[in-house]
């Protein structure tokens, strides 16, 4: 095809959105859709090409992946190569660990999956440190292109007609199933390629219902071009990490896309003006190597400064991209897509040299992961103390997998001295964190507990959270457990625990990857909402437990960290930092007020003991290591050494029953309800 100078230029825009965007440049944070820019300009020419050679009858799959080959693979291979080397002395052994296993997926062509899962959002703090977090969009494009050209040479045979009638009807699909998914499915809907299908689909009936040979005046021409730049640059001034993206928001900046690329097929339109200035198809001739080399050195910048980079330093990164940018262009990019004269490689040296390469990248991504990221390089004690923190205790482990196989099933932990159960630990994963604890405080006091644990289900009988596809199924294990406790007259105290800062505040801490919550409960069809839901669930809780004569223990909210704290102690081990075992409370203790306050009410009015655990980890500052050790194992869990020393502080300052057996009139099973967060006249133990 022609060659089309304004398309490079559209590159330009594109690629210099998402790096402005990357690089936290105010005004600029939806740059991240110069992606679906890219989606749709890659789905166009694609197309194009695909289509000139099935009508010419020069259409070949192995001559289709040889392009892509040379498009694609020299200069991935030549980022990635670079990277291992170069995070042997700037990525501490986490981030190397990261580094290798990122690395192995995008040389998969599955990084996109392998993202999602690794760093749970786009969005969110842990993607801000994977120094191949972009790559997601090369996966979904190289999936894309799996099927795309087999669907298109079938249709094909039934010619030009069906062809776009079956590419209009796989994008209508992909995007009615995009938009579908996004109410429970958000990340899904951005990292999934059948979701993101139709913006590629959008660039390729472009092409095969060929609205470029519709006769256009000049006029109409530069109208169409304009509204197409303008709802791009929209989306990229007016959108920002909370905008529900993809889904519907993603049209307008794809429709845009197509415009501006229908209408700058005419020459002498304004917006062909705009994107022929030399800088922007400069910009665009080299703007695969610049989106390769871009987001890696912002990463390393955040990375050896703390998560603070400077705007000197974020300036240093970027212009270190384009340097970098270029030389792979120039040295990497271009030798390699010649296809004839004597420099030229063959389509067999192609083939040959990308299975070398992949072989050699995927032999360095292997030793990077060798001794859990070359751990060698830290001392030893660091990185013990960062394991002891970061991995979860195998009682924690046992209880967490109890109730896979039984609704019903509860862990033991504690000793069997006294033969039956009496205490219960009730739950979502902030619970499952405080399992060490709970253990070690049983087995101190001589007592069986058991423990009942499910991610993202807070203990609160018929609260639904509407984020979750598996809302249903929470209240029905609630209603299991409630059901529990009043068939087993042994349990004497009932110990509540979960992430209620996220359940009240229905959005996640400091750039968290994750879904929010959006929590709702029905009483006699009138649907309560947030704040108000919890309320009414943990009210007919604690009076269900104080009807049954039970204790009913809630633990308060877990103060939420800005920062994954391992992480941070071993960035600081490796970088020779010291590490400050605190942090400002403001921010913190603002997430916690208010699930707190409306716990500590309830259980004065209704009865039971509240353990304030905001109390416990802060003052005028926040604790997040003490006696050297860390008492967190991520941004919000408790590590089990922080189970441990949190439910002891928690438990002797509020008197918490301790051994009592039947008897009521031991002096040490009324002593519980003393303090001032404890009801004695509606707790019994």
């Amino acid at each position: 095809m022609n060659y089309r100078p304004e398309i490079d230029g559209l590159r330009a825009v594109a690629v210099l959105s998402v790096i402005l965007a990357h690089a936290g440049l105010p005004g600029f944070e939806g740059g991240y859709v110069g992606v679906d820019v890219f989606f749709v300009i890659s789905g166009f020419l694609i197309t194009s090409i695909l289509v000139s050679d099935l009508e010419t009858g020069r259409f070949s799959l192995i001559g289709f992946y040889e392009r892509r080959a040379r498009r694609i693979l020299p200069a991935l291979l030549f980022l990635l190569l670079c990277l291992a080397l170069a995070g042997f002395f700037l990525f501490p052994p986490w981030q190397y660990l990261a580094l290798s296993k990122s690395t192995i997926a995008t040389v998969a062509f599955v990084s996109n999956l392998y993202l999602m899962r690794a760093t749970g959002d786009y969005f969110g703090s842990d993607a801000s440190y994977e120094p191949l977090m972009h790559t997601w969009s090369l996966g979904v494009e190289e999936q894309f292109y799996i099927f795309f050209p087999l669907i298109l040479a079938l249709a094909f045979r039934g010619g030009r007609r069906r062809a776009a009638l079956t590419a209009a009807v796989l994008v209508a699909g992909s995007f009615a199933w995009s938009t579908s998914s996004m109410p429970t499915g958000q990340v899904a809907a951005f990292f999934m390629p059948h979701l993101r299908a139709w913006e590629l689909g959008v660039g390729a009936i472009l092409v095969l219902f060929a609205p470029t040979r519709v006769p256009l005046n000049r006029m109409a021409a530069g109208l169409a071009g304009m509204v197409g730049l303008g709802l791009i640059l929209a989306c990229v001034v007016g959108y920002t990490e909370r905008t529900v993206f993809p889904g519907g928001a993603a049209l307008p900046v794809v429709v845009g896309t197509a415009l501006v690329i229908w209408a700058t097929s005419r020459a002498g339109s304004i917006a062909t003006a705009i994107l022929t200035v030399w800088p922007l198809v400069w910009t665009g001739r080299i703007s695969y190597s610049l989106y390769l080399w871009h987001w890696p050195p912002i990463v390393i910048a955040r990375t050896v400064s703390n998560g603070q980079p400077t705007a000197i330093m974020l300036i240093a990164a970027v212009s270190f991209a384009f340097l970098a940018a270029w030389a792979s262009w120039r040295f990497v990019e271009q030798p390699f897509r010649l296809r004839s004269g004597p420099r030229a490689f063959t389509r067999r040296g192609i083939f040959q040299l990308s299975a070398a390469g992949s072989a050699l990248t995927l032999s360095a991504a292997l030793v990077v992961g060798t001794d859990h990221g070359m751990k060698l390089r830290l001392p030893e004690a660091s990185y013990r103390e960062f394991r002891s923190a970061s991995d979860m205790s195998d009682v924690e482990r046992r209880c967490r997998a109890a109730w896979w196989d039984d609704i019903e099933a509860m862990c033991p932990i504690g000793t069997d001295e006294r033969g039956a159960p009496s205490v219960l630990l009730w739950g979502d994963s902030h619970a499952a964190a405080l399992i060490p604890g709970v253990d070690a405080w049983l087995r101190s006091q001589g007592l069986l507990g058991w423990v009942f644990v499910v991610d993202r289900c807070p203990p609160l009988p018929g609260l639904v959270n509407r984020h979750l596809s598996w809302a249903e199924d929470c209240i029905t294990r609630n209603n299991a457990v409630l059901e529990v406790v009043r068939r087993t007259p042994s349990l004497k105290s009932v110990i509540l625990a979960g992430r209620w800062s996220l359940s009240y505040h229905g959005t996640r801490f400091a750039r968290e990857p994750g879904d929010g919550a959006s929590v709702a409960i029905d009483v006699g069809g009138e649907t309560k909402e947030g704040p108000d839901a919890m309320a009414l669930a943990m009210r007919f809780l604690l009076s269900e437990l104080v009807r049954e004569g039970r204790q009913a223990i809630v633990i308060g909210a877990v103060p939420e960290v800005p920062f994954n704290v391992p992480r941070r102690f071993l960035d600081d081990a490796f970088f020779k930092r010291p590490f400050a075992t605190t942090f400002p409370a403001e921010a913190s203790l603002a997430r916690t007020k208010g699930p707190d306050t409306m716990f500590e009410g309830l259980v004065h009015e209704v009865g039971g003991t509240f353990v304030p655990m905001s109390g416990i980890f802060c003052g005028s500052e926040c604790r997040i290591g003490e006696r050297g050790r860390l008492l967190y194992r991520d941004d919000d869990h408790v590590s089990e050494y922080g189970a441990e020393w949190a439910i002891r502080s928690g438990f002797e300052a509020r008197n918490v029953v301790r051994g009592c057996s039947d008897d009521v009139t031991d002096p040490q099973c009324s002593a519980h309800a003393t303090g001032a967060h404890s009801s004695p006249d509606r707790a019994r133990p």
